[in-house]
Order: structure tokens, then C-alpha cells, then sequence
């Protein structure tokens, strides 16, 4: 099997298990129902308008625009800044439209078990990927994968899932509940699309880049479903992150 054969089986097998689990017994860890979003088209427009701002600045940061190298030990302090700076638009267009982060599906109650529940999903995910290829000693993976010189990927990884999850979550709000289904797809296909740009920048070749597309939106469709589900993207990360490391550190050629 190739490397994203291997992926999409880490991935779905970790998204099988946290059903399971949640019909089972971990339906307390999760919000009871989607925290109201006032007018909600508006919003998505908003959201939308912020993705175009982080992709503008984005491309300051790729020009070299925004800070400069600096470390703090293993970690790339100023890389963890710069993400925080690309994604800004985010979170501040949550706090300018007077909504909480539980709007978009970051509830705080019982934060800490569901981020230990993603953890563990991330470490199964990472032994079904290893158990696979086999490329590389798990050792070597679990400590490249968790080490202090990936914090600036970790925060970068969690602010595209909080983009992900705030646009999902308002753009479900906005069509009627039985068109649910559509608001992923969408999100599916934006977030692929998002993926382009850098891809064509790197010389990619168009027909891989369409199949790593078509991947990807593939994907984050299955992921958003699971997320539309929990309405909490906070488990989701962990295991998003361990699988995106696998591009780096599993010995496999993306």
C-alpha cells in the first residue's frame, strides 16, 4: 500500500473507534446541542472573508513580511508567532461578531478528557500507520512526531481545524438541518481548494496536485461529519496532527 492508502486507513479506522466509543459511553463529554449562532449567512460571509485575509497574509509571510527567525531551544518561536499571525483573522472575527468559542464547536466543559480522548486516537492512528508500513521504528516516529521542534506545526494545525470548525459550523447553521451534508461538502471542497495554491508554488504537477485534492476533500469530508456530530473540533486535532506528521517522519513518501 502507498502512503495515503495507509492514511485514509489510519484515519478511518480512528473515526470508526470514536463512534463506537461515543454511542457507547462518552456522549456526556459532549455538548447537548450547536450553540445558537445569530444570523448565520452573515457570518459565514464573514468566515469566508477572514480565510481570504489569512491567505493575503499568508502570502506576506511566504514574501518574508512577517517575524523573523528566532528560537526559544528546539522550539521555532517566531514560526509559532507567524502562524498565530496568518490565522489572526479567525478568532478575532469570533470575538467581533460577539460569539463564544463554544459557536464554533470549542466548548470549555470537560476540555481536558475530550483533548486526552483525541490524544489517545492520535496514538492509535499513529501504531495503525505504523503497523502498516513499518518504514520506520515506532520509537523513532512517536518521539520525531511529539518533539518541541513540531510546536509551530501544532499551533498551525490547531487553527486550521478552529477554521475549519467555524465555518462549519455556521454555514450548517445557516442551511436547514436535513441540508447539513451540503455545508461539509463545501467545506470539504474549500479546504482542498485552499491546499492549491502552495502546491502550484512548490511545482507540483497539476495532475498530482488534483489527486491530492480529490484526497484531501475526501477526507475532511469524513472528518467533518464525525465533527458535525461531536460539535467540538478539540478530540479532532490530536489526531489530525499525528496524521499530517506522517507526511514528515513515517519513512513514506507522500
Amino acid at each position: 500500500m502507498d502512503y495515503y492508502q495507509i492514511l485514509a486507513i489510519s484515519y478511518f479506522s480512528v473515526f470508526g473507534l470514536w463512534w463506537a466509543l461515543y454511542s457507547k459511553s462518552l456522549k456526556f463529554l459532549y455538548p447537548a446541542g450547536q450553540h445558537k449562532i445569530q444570523r448565520p449567512w452573515v457570518q459565514t460571509g464573514l468566515v469566508l472573508l477572514a480565510a481570504v485575509l489569512v491567505i493575503a497574509i499568508g502570502w506576506l509571510y511566504s514574501k518574508g513580511f512577517l517575524v523573523p527567525e528566532y528560537r526559544l531551544g528546539s522550539v521555532r518561536l517566531s514560526e509559532c508567532l507567524n502562524q498565530m499571525i496568518i490565522f489572526s483573522p479567525i478568532p478575532l472575527m469570533i470575538m467581533l461578531s460577539r460569539q463564544t468559542f463554544h459557536s464554533a464547536w470549542l466548548p470549555w466543559r470537560y476540555a481536558g478528557p475530550r483533548l486526552a480522548l483525541g490524544l489517545a486516537l492520535g496514538l492509535i492512528a499513529i501504531f495503525i500507520f505504523y503497523a502498516l508500513s513499518s518504514a520506520r521504528h515506532i520509537d523513532d516516529i512517536l518521539l520525531d512526531v511529539f518533539h518541541l521542534q513540531n510546536a509551530h506545526l501544532a499551533v498551525q494545525i490547531f487553527l486550521e481545524d478552529l477554521a475549519i470548525a467555524l465555518l462549519l459550523s455556521r454555514l450548517s447553521s445557516a442551511l436547514s438541518a436535513k441540508s447539513f451534508v451540503l455545508a461539509i461538502l463545501a467545506v470539504a471542497v474549500l479546504f482542498s481548494v485552499g491546499h492549491i495554491p502552495a502546491s502550484l508554488e512548490s511545482g507540483v504537477p497539476v495532475s498530482q496536485i488534483f489527486v491530492r485534492s480529490t484526497f484531501d476533500a475526501g477526507l475532511t469530508f469524513a472528518a467533518g461529519f464525525t465533527l458535525y456530530k461531536s460539535k467540538d473540533f478539540l478530540w479532532l486535532f490530536p489526531i489530525h496532527y499525528s496524521m499530517d506528521m506522517m507526511q514528515f517522519y513515517s519513512g513514506l513518501t507522500p
